[in-house]
Protein backbone atom coordinates (compact mmCIF):
# COMPACT_ATOMS: atom_id res chain seq x y z
CA UNK A 1 0.00 0.00 0.00
CA UNK A 2 0.90 3.61 -0.79
CA UNK A 3 -0.04 6.76 0.69
CA UNK A 4 0.19 7.91 -3.02
CA UNK A 5 -2.11 5.89 -4.75
CA UNK A 6 -4.95 3.48 -3.07
CA UNK A 7 -6.42 1.07 -5.00
CA UNK A 8 -9.40 -0.29 -2.94
CA UNK A 9 -12.09 -3.42 -4.19
CA UNK A 10 -14.64 -5.15 -2.54
CA UNK A 11 -15.49 -8.66 -3.38
CA UNK A 12 -19.23 -9.32 -2.61
CA UNK A 13 -20.14 -13.02 -1.00
CA UNK A 14 -17.08 -14.82 -1.79
CA UNK A 15 -13.13 -14.58 -3.29
CA UNK A 16 -13.67 -15.03 -6.89
CA UNK A 17 -16.93 -14.87 -7.30
CA UNK A 18 -18.33 -12.75 -10.69
CA UNK A 19 -19.63 -9.33 -9.26
CA UNK A 20 -17.05 -7.06 -7.82
CA UNK A 21 -17.57 -3.12 -7.30
CA UNK A 22 -13.81 -1.15 -7.58
CA UNK A 23 -13.22 2.00 -6.25
CA UNK A 24 -9.59 3.86 -8.51
CA UNK A 25 -8.18 7.26 -7.43
CA UNK A 26 -4.39 7.49 -9.66
CA UNK A 27 -3.11 7.71 -12.80
CA UNK A 28 -5.12 5.92 -15.95
CA UNK A 29 -2.15 3.89 -17.63
CA UNK A 30 -2.30 0.34 -19.35
CA UNK A 31 -0.22 -1.64 -17.44
CA UNK A 32 -0.52 0.10 -14.13
CA UNK A 33 -2.98 0.01 -11.57
CA UNK A 34 -6.37 0.24 -14.07
CA UNK A 35 -4.62 -2.95 -16.08
CA UNK A 36 -4.18 -4.83 -12.83
CA UNK A 37 -8.14 -4.19 -11.62
CA UNK A 38 -8.71 -5.68 -15.17
CA UNK A 39 -6.60 -8.36 -15.01
CA UNK A 40 -8.37 -9.03 -11.49
CA UNK A 41 -11.68 -8.85 -13.16
CA UNK A 42 -9.89 -11.51 -15.89
CA UNK A 43 -8.96 -13.77 -12.86
CA UNK A 44 -12.32 -13.71 -11.36
CA UNK A 45 -14.31 -14.84 -14.04
CA UNK A 46 -12.14 -17.25 -15.69
CA UNK A 47 -13.90 -20.57 -13.88
CA UNK A 48 -11.23 -22.49 -15.63
CA UNK A 49 -8.49 -20.56 -13.46
CA UNK A 50 -9.22 -23.80 -10.52
CA UNK A 51 -6.06 -25.64 -9.00
CA UNK A 52 -5.73 -29.08 -9.42
CA UNK A 53 -4.45 -29.49 -5.75
CA UNK A 54 -4.47 -26.36 -3.48
CA UNK A 55 -1.81 -26.85 -0.88
CA UNK A 56 -4.66 -28.37 2.42
CA UNK A 57 -1.93 -30.55 4.42
CA UNK A 58 -0.95 -29.00 7.82
CA UNK A 59 2.04 -27.83 6.56
CA UNK A 60 0.72 -25.95 3.65
CA UNK A 61 0.05 -23.12 5.36
CA UNK A 62 0.94 -21.52 8.60
CA UNK A 63 -1.54 -19.78 11.26
CA UNK A 64 -1.10 -15.92 11.71
CA UNK A 65 -1.64 -13.73 14.95
CA UNK A 66 -4.67 -12.46 13.07
CA UNK A 67 -6.62 -15.77 13.21
CA UNK A 68 -6.37 -16.44 9.51
CA UNK A 69 -4.01 -19.00 7.77
CA UNK A 70 -1.61 -17.94 4.77
CA UNK A 71 -0.09 -20.45 2.34
CA UNK A 72 3.65 -21.65 2.81
CA UNK A 73 4.40 -21.52 -0.81
CA UNK A 74 3.83 -18.10 -2.70
CA UNK A 75 4.70 -16.80 -5.70
CA UNK A 76 7.40 -13.91 -5.98
CA UNK A 77 7.37 -11.57 -9.24
CA UNK A 78 10.30 -9.11 -8.36
CA UNK A 79 12.00 -8.43 -11.08
CA UNK A 80 9.33 -10.06 -13.31
CA UNK A 81 8.29 -7.91 -16.70
CA UNK A 82 5.10 -6.53 -16.51
CA UNK A 83 3.52 -8.21 -19.40
CA UNK A 84 4.71 -11.68 -17.42
CA UNK A 85 3.27 -11.46 -14.53
CA UNK A 86 -0.13 -11.95 -15.61
CA UNK A 87 0.69 -14.87 -17.82
CA UNK A 88 3.02 -16.32 -14.21
CA UNK A 89 -0.28 -15.54 -12.21
CA UNK A 90 -2.59 -17.44 -13.90
CA UNK A 91 0.03 -20.18 -14.50
CA UNK A 92 0.22 -20.24 -10.51
CA UNK A 93 -3.31 -19.89 -9.46
CA UNK A 94 -4.23 -23.03 -12.02
CA UNK A 95 -1.15 -25.03 -10.04
CA UNK A 96 -2.82 -24.11 -6.75
CA UNK A 97 -1.14 -21.21 -5.38
CA UNK A 98 -3.01 -18.69 -3.47
CA UNK A 99 -0.41 -16.44 -2.09
CA UNK A 100 1.39 -14.08 -4.45
CA UNK A 101 3.95 -11.45 -3.47
CA UNK A 102 3.12 -7.98 -4.89
CA UNK A 103 4.36 -4.67 -4.31
CA UNK A 104 4.39 -0.87 -6.03
CA UNK A 105 7.95 -0.73 -6.26
CA UNK A 106 7.65 -3.71 -8.63
CA UNK A 107 5.03 -2.32 -10.82
CA UNK A 108 2.80 -4.82 -10.91
CA UNK A 109 0.47 -4.26 -7.42
CA UNK A 110 0.55 -2.00 -4.22
CA UNK A 111 1.64 -3.07 -0.86
CA UNK A 112 3.89 -1.94 2.05
CA UNK A 113 7.33 -3.15 1.14
CA UNK A 114 10.35 -0.96 2.53
CA UNK A 115 10.36 1.21 5.32
CA UNK A 116 10.23 4.60 2.86
CA UNK A 117 7.84 6.59 1.16
CA UNK A 118 10.31 8.05 -0.98
CA UNK A 119 10.89 11.26 0.24
CA UNK A 120 14.05 13.00 0.86
CA UNK A 121 15.24 14.54 4.21
CA UNK A 122 16.30 13.83 7.54
CA UNK A 123 13.34 12.01 8.52
CA UNK A 124 10.88 8.97 6.59
CA UNK A 125 8.00 11.41 5.23
CA UNK A 126 4.76 10.38 6.33
CA UNK A 127 5.69 8.95 9.33
CA UNK A 128 5.61 4.73 9.32
CA UNK A 129 3.04 5.53 12.33
CA UNK A 130 0.59 7.16 9.99
CA UNK A 131 1.36 4.29 7.57
CA UNK A 132 1.05 1.70 9.65
CA UNK A 133 -2.50 3.41 11.22
CA UNK A 134 -4.39 3.83 8.09
CA UNK A 135 -3.36 -0.29 7.15
CA UNK A 136 -5.11 -0.61 10.57
CA UNK A 137 -7.98 0.91 8.89
CA UNK A 138 -8.53 -1.58 6.73
CA UNK A 139 -8.29 -3.82 8.72
CA UNK A 140 -10.87 -2.03 11.26
CA UNK A 141 -13.00 -1.68 8.06
CA UNK A 142 -13.03 -5.00 6.66
CA UNK A 143 -10.99 -4.41 3.45
CA UNK A 144 -8.02 -6.60 4.53
CA UNK A 145 -7.74 -9.54 7.16
CA UNK A 146 -4.28 -9.48 8.27
CA UNK A 147 -1.38 -6.36 7.81
CA UNK A 148 2.79 -6.79 7.75
CA UNK A 149 5.58 -5.26 6.91
CA UNK A 150 8.51 -6.44 4.69
CA UNK A 151 12.40 -5.48 4.98
CA UNK A 152 12.07 -4.25 8.56
CA UNK A 153 14.73 -4.56 11.08
CA UNK A 154 14.07 -5.74 14.45
CA UNK A 155 14.42 -2.22 15.48
CA UNK A 156 11.92 -0.43 13.13
CA UNK A 157 9.63 -3.90 14.46
CA UNK A 158 9.89 -3.18 17.57
CA UNK A 159 8.60 0.98 17.30
CA UNK A 160 5.68 -0.53 15.38
CA UNK A 161 4.65 -2.60 18.37
CA UNK A 162 5.38 0.49 20.71
CA UNK A 163 1.99 1.97 18.92
CA UNK A 164 0.24 -1.09 17.26
CA UNK A 165 -3.66 -1.87 18.20
CA UNK A 166 -2.94 -4.59 15.39
CA UNK A 167 0.64 -5.75 15.73
CA UNK A 168 2.36 -7.41 12.86
CA UNK A 169 0.78 -10.49 11.16
CA UNK A 170 4.00 -11.54 8.72
CA UNK A 171 7.62 -9.93 8.49
CA UNK A 172 8.65 -10.28 4.79
CA UNK A 173 12.53 -10.27 4.48
CA UNK A 174 15.31 -11.94 2.53
CA UNK A 175 16.18 -15.40 3.77
CA UNK A 176 18.02 -18.23 2.56
CA UNK A 177 20.96 -20.50 3.15
CA UNK A 178 23.30 -17.79 2.24
CA UNK A 179 21.44 -15.03 4.57
CA UNK A 180 20.04 -16.79 7.38
CA UNK A 181 18.74 -14.28 9.07
CA UNK A 182 18.54 -16.35 12.38
CA UNK A 183 18.58 -13.39 14.97
CA UNK A 184 15.27 -11.80 12.79
CA UNK A 185 13.66 -15.03 12.80
CA UNK A 186 13.99 -15.86 16.52
CA UNK A 187 12.76 -12.38 17.41
CA UNK A 188 9.57 -13.08 15.21
CA UNK A 189 8.74 -16.61 16.41
CA UNK A 190 9.09 -15.27 20.23
CA UNK A 191 6.60 -12.24 19.56
CA UNK A 192 4.15 -14.52 17.32
CA UNK A 193 5.11 -12.59 13.89
CA UNK A 194 5.06 -15.18 10.94
CA UNK A 195 7.98 -15.01 8.54
CA UNK A 196 8.05 -15.23 4.96
CA UNK A 197 11.21 -15.62 3.28
CA UNK A 198 11.70 -13.71 -0.37
CA UNK A 199 14.68 -14.45 -2.56
CA UNK A 200 15.05 -17.92 -1.69
CA UNK A 201 16.66 -19.44 -3.96
CA UNK A 202 19.81 -16.23 -3.52
CA UNK A 203 18.16 -13.27 -6.21
CA UNK A 204 20.72 -14.48 -8.80
CA UNK A 205 19.36 -11.87 -11.15
CA UNK A 206 20.10 -9.02 -9.08
CA UNK A 207 23.85 -9.42 -8.92
CA UNK A 208 23.97 -6.38 -11.82
CA UNK A 209 21.50 -4.03 -9.75
CA UNK A 210 23.70 -4.30 -6.50
CA UNK A 211 26.99 -4.67 -8.29
CA UNK A 212 27.56 -7.78 -6.05
CA UNK A 213 30.16 -9.90 -6.23
CA UNK A 214 28.99 -12.97 -4.65
CA UNK A 215 29.20 -16.54 -5.22
CA UNK A 216 26.17 -18.01 -6.71
CA UNK A 217 23.59 -20.02 -4.31
CA UNK A 218 22.15 -22.25 -6.92
CA UNK A 219 25.67 -23.46 -7.85
CA UNK A 220 26.59 -23.70 -4.39
CA UNK A 221 28.61 -27.01 -4.07
CA UNK A 222 26.84 -28.47 -0.74
CA UNK A 223 23.41 -27.29 -2.84
CA UNK A 224 24.15 -29.44 -5.77
CA UNK A 225 24.82 -32.58 -3.95
CA UNK A 226 22.38 -32.62 -1.96
CA UNK A 227 19.91 -31.76 -4.89
CA UNK A 228 21.59 -34.95 -6.87
CA UNK A 229 21.25 -37.47 -3.74
CA UNK A 230 17.57 -36.48 -4.06
CA UNK A 231 16.57 -36.40 -7.85
CA UNK A 232 15.29 -32.95 -7.26
CA UNK A 233 16.52 -29.64 -8.71
CA UNK A 234 18.74 -26.91 -6.68
CA UNK A 235 15.61 -24.63 -6.06
CA UNK A 236 13.45 -27.15 -5.18
CA UNK A 237 16.11 -28.09 -2.07
CA UNK A 238 16.54 -24.57 -1.46
CA UNK A 239 12.31 -24.25 -1.15
CA UNK A 240 12.30 -27.29 0.90
CA UNK A 241 14.96 -25.94 3.24
CA UNK A 242 12.89 -22.54 3.47
CA UNK A 243 10.21 -24.64 4.95
CA UNK A 244 12.17 -26.80 7.33
CA UNK A 245 13.77 -23.56 8.64
CA UNK A 246 10.32 -22.21 9.46
CA UNK A 247 8.79 -19.84 6.99
CA UNK A 248 6.51 -19.33 4.02
CA UNK A 249 8.66 -18.80 1.21
CA UNK A 250 8.19 -16.76 -2.17
CA UNK A 251 9.97 -18.39 -5.14
CA UNK A 252 9.96 -16.37 -8.41
CA UNK A 253 9.54 -17.82 -11.78
CA UNK A 254 7.50 -17.03 -15.25
CA UNK A 255 7.59 -20.40 -16.61
CA UNK A 256 4.76 -22.71 -16.20
CA UNK A 257 6.81 -25.66 -15.84
CA UNK A 258 9.10 -24.25 -12.66
CA UNK A 259 5.98 -22.33 -11.08
CA UNK A 260 4.57 -26.20 -11.16
CA UNK A 261 7.85 -27.73 -9.55
CA UNK A 262 8.39 -24.97 -7.23
CA UNK A 263 5.32 -26.34 -5.22
CA UNK A 264 6.25 -30.21 -5.07
CA UNK A 265 8.06 -29.86 -2.13
CA UNK A 266 5.12 -30.88 0.28
CA UNK A 267 5.68 -34.45 0.10
CA UNK A 268 9.18 -34.76 0.96
CA UNK A 269 11.86 -33.88 3.05
CA UNK A 270 15.46 -32.92 3.64
CA UNK A 271 17.25 -35.01 6.29
CA UNK A 272 18.22 -33.45 9.16
CA UNK A 273 21.95 -33.91 8.03
CA UNK A 274 21.04 -32.42 4.89
CA UNK A 275 18.86 -29.29 6.43
CA UNK A 276 21.87 -28.67 8.81
CA UNK A 277 24.57 -28.49 5.79
CA UNK A 278 22.97 -26.04 4.09
CA UNK A 279 22.49 -24.12 7.61
CA UNK A 280 26.34 -24.16 7.93
CA UNK A 281 26.88 -22.47 4.23
CA UNK A 282 29.83 -20.18 5.36
CA UNK A 283 28.43 -17.61 2.43
CA UNK A 284 26.18 -14.99 4.66
CA UNK A 285 25.34 -11.70 2.76
CA UNK A 286 22.16 -10.02 2.00
CA UNK A 287 21.84 -10.19 -2.01
CA UNK A 288 19.06 -7.80 -2.17
CA UNK A 289 20.98 -4.93 0.69
CA UNK A 290 18.30 -2.05 0.02
CA UNK A 291 21.06 0.30 -1.37
CA UNK A 292 18.70 1.84 -3.62
CA UNK A 293 17.11 3.50 -1.02
CA UNK A 294 20.37 5.39 0.51
CA UNK A 295 20.83 9.24 -0.65
CA UNK A 296 22.79 11.42 1.34
CA UNK A 297 20.68 13.44 2.27
CA UNK A 298 18.33 11.00 4.15
CA UNK A 299 16.28 9.41 5.44
CA UNK A 300 18.69 6.48 4.95
CA UNK A 301 22.46 7.74 4.50
CA UNK A 302 23.59 4.36 5.02
CA UNK A 303 22.97 0.69 5.08
CA UNK A 304 23.46 0.56 9.20
CA UNK A 305 20.55 3.30 8.70
CA UNK A 306 18.71 1.21 7.16
CA UNK A 307 18.85 -2.16 8.24
CA UNK A 308 20.03 -0.60 12.05
CA UNK A 309 22.83 -3.75 12.15
CA UNK A 310 26.30 -3.58 10.88
CA UNK A 311 26.81 -4.29 7.83
CA UNK A 312 30.66 -5.33 8.32
CA UNK A 313 29.59 -8.53 10.00
CA UNK A 314 28.93 -11.57 7.80
CA UNK A 315 26.10 -12.14 9.20
CA UNK A 316 24.85 -9.63 11.56
CA UNK A 317 21.99 -11.38 12.77
CA UNK A 318 23.94 -14.59 13.97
Amino acid sequence: MTLRALVRYKCWKAAFQRTATYDYHGTPDTQGARGRLRMFKVVQAETAVQPKETLRTPEGSARLNSGHNIPRIGLGTWKSEKGQVRHAVYEALKAGYRHVDCAAIYENEHEIHWPVTGNIGPEVAPALKQTWKAMELLVKEGLVRSIGVSNFSVKKLESILSYAEIPPAVCQVECHPYFRNEGLLQWCKARHIHVTAYSPLGSPDSASMFRRKAPLLLQDPIVTAVANKLSRSPAQVLIRWSLQHGTSVLPKSTSAERIKANMDVMSWALCIEDYNRLCDLSTQMRMVNGSFWLHPKGPYVTLNDLWDEDECSSDAHN
